[in-house]
């Protein structure tokens, strides 16, 4: 997620933390399963002239899942829709959280309503408190600007992050015809 603030890296680190924590305390640890974690935070400072990182905090924080149900897919997650005011695909952003322990899914493999009101209402909460040292915004990397994050959107239909597949080797058997 992107965010602009004059603030310096480390408050603006420290209230993404703080989201964070709070965000897997109160909403996201009971509805993971027991072998989900996060253990790291990260935060980017990027330049205004050339958009590139310049600067970066890490904290490690252990967060750990505590639901029972079975464990879908690591393909499979929830996709968190950040929407600004401007009507188009460039007023859009989105970021993916870990799929949901097997529970709190219906037969069809949607999210139970119940808890997408609860994953939207700890989304907006949680960033409407960051939004105090940071606000979160659709980035656009052509002209280095933001439009301001106004509605969290999430959707009972789990999604899949395609970059997942990137970042695994593949072993590959050819077979001559």
């Amino acid at each position: 997620m992107h965010s602009s603030s004059a603030n310096l890296l480390s408050s603006v680190h420290t209230a993404w933390t703080t989201f964070v924590n709070a965000l897997c305390t109160g909403t996201m640890n009971s509805r993971m399963p027991n072998e989900w974690s996060a253990t790291q935070t990260v935060t980017n400072e990027l330049s205004p002239s050339t958009g590139k990182n310049v600067a970066q905090l890490r904290t490690t924080i252990a967060q750990v899942g505590t639901g029972v149900g079975i464990t879908i897919s690591p393909r499979s997650s929830i996709v968190v829709g950040l929407r600004s005011t401007l009507p188009t695909r460039a007023g859009r952003g989105r970021m993916y959280w870990p799929a949901p322990h097997g529970t709190i899914l219906l037969p069809n493999g949607n999210l139970v309503a119940a808890d997408v009101v609860a994953i939207a209402a700890g989304f907006a909460n949680g960033l409407a408190t960051f939004q105090a040292t940071s606000t979160p915004v659709i980035f656009h990397r052509a002209s280095l600007t933001g439009h301001t994050v106004v509605n969290v959107v999430i959707g009972e239909v789990l999604g899949n992050q395609r970059r997942r597949t990137n970042k695994s080797s593949n072993a590959y058997t050819v077979d001559p015809i």
